[in-house]
């Protein structure tokens, strides 16, 4: 963790030496380790947002896929991702499609504008039409984030444009219901807890959404 912080604090001021595809694999490097790195996303951001053009098909997913999976909020930059996914759309494989659009709702962009009124929300528009095109192309991953992706559009933010046809939401239902989970350390912890309060609840209820609940308590019931 310590190598990381150098590294960060290091690259934060020089950003502008990167190549585009180097500040992406940077972020997804961060991303993925799981370390928290603020001041070298927000350099990161700052300095990517009008390369985007230069951006790969590839590279567009995965820097949005980075700045998801950190939490890290940067609108302008997911914008330009996004409106550079909607000019080049027929570029784009269904993988980084579906990487995209569960990037945009992980950071709640393009739902009622309020988080982004460009190419984020003209991106949420479109995307499930483009996606029935490309259907046979989905992986299982690919359509589990398009049945997260539907969730945020449909459920949390009431929209029903922009999705793509009924047979693919109900495949990625299925895709996104039928993934097991491995119990986490945290997980067995508190199933121990309730077991030594002579609680037996039910573990890992599957939810009509096809999110899974930890544990259960008797009568506890369940949210959609």
């Amino acid at each position: 963790p310590e190598l990381l912080d150098a590294i960060a604090g290091e690259a934060a001021p020089r950003v502008g030496e990167f190549s585009s595809q180097g500040l992406s694999m940077t972020a997804w490097a961060y991303a993925a380790s799981g370390r928290p790195a603020p001041a070298l996303f927000d350099s990161i951001a700052g300095e990517l947002a009008p390369r985007v053009g230069e951006f790969s098909p590839q590279g567009l997913s995965t820097a949005a896929w980075a700045f998801a999976t950190a939490n890290h909020t940067a609108p302008s930059l997911l914008d330009a991702v996004a409106a550079q996914a909607v000019a080049r759309h027929a570029e784009l494989d269904a993988r980084c499609l579906t990487a995209t659009a569960w990037s945009l709702a992980v950071l709640d962009m393009g739902g009622n504008g309020e988080r982004g009124t460009g190419g984020a929300a003209r991106f949420a528009r479109r995307f499930g039409g483009w996606l029935d095109s490309r259907a046979a192309e989905l992986s299982h991953e690919s359509l589990c984030q398009l049945h997260q992706w539907r969730l945020w559009r449909a459920e949390e933010r009431r929209r029903s444009d922009g999705l793509p046809s009924a047979p693919l939401l109900a495949q990625a239902a299925a895709a996104f219901g039928a993934t097991r989970t491995r119990q986490s350390e945290i997980q067995s912890s508190v199933g121990e807890a309730l077991a030594a309060l002579d609680t037996w609840p039910e573990e890992e209820v599957r939810l009509p959404c096809g999110y899974t609940l930890d544990w259960l308590p008797p009568g506890g019931g369940g949210s959609p």
